[in-house]
């Protein structure tokens, strides 16, 4: 099931990119011609690499994430220093679906219901 869900996000954001080049070379065609194509794609190109190799650190960057430790956010992750590396994805509560994963503001097996503005 996890196989298939991410081979279908994969082929979405290769089918994103795609049609995002081709509106670019379009584009490119309608305002310089041949050449306009030729500079639109490689435009594209270079814009989509970047975009889906770099999007996680342009994101975090433009927020001004900082990595955080147990010292300053105490209770945000488990500490699963001292058990077995076999263990530590059961203290992560990889088991549990995060809709009824405990929360400091929910209670372990309530359900989360979304809020929707």
């Amino acid at each position: 099931m996890l196989r298939f869900v991410t081979m279908s996000n994969v082929l979405k954001t290769g089918l994103l990119l795609g049609v995002l080049t081709a509106l670019l070379v379009l584009a490119g065609q309608a305002i310089a011609g041949e050449r306009g194509m030729i500079i639109a794609f490689v435009f594209a190109a270079i814009m989509n690499f970047v975009s889906y190799w770099f999007s996680d650190k342009l994101v975090l960057a433009m927020y001004g994430a900082q990595p955080v430790d147990e010292a300053q956010a105490p209770g945000s992750t488990p500490s699963c220093g001292g058990w077995p590396r076999a263990r530590r994805s059961r203290c992560r509560g990889s088991t549990s679906s995060p809709a009824t994963r405990p929360t400091p503001s929910r209670p372990a097996g309530t359900r989360s219901t979304p809020r929707w503005r």
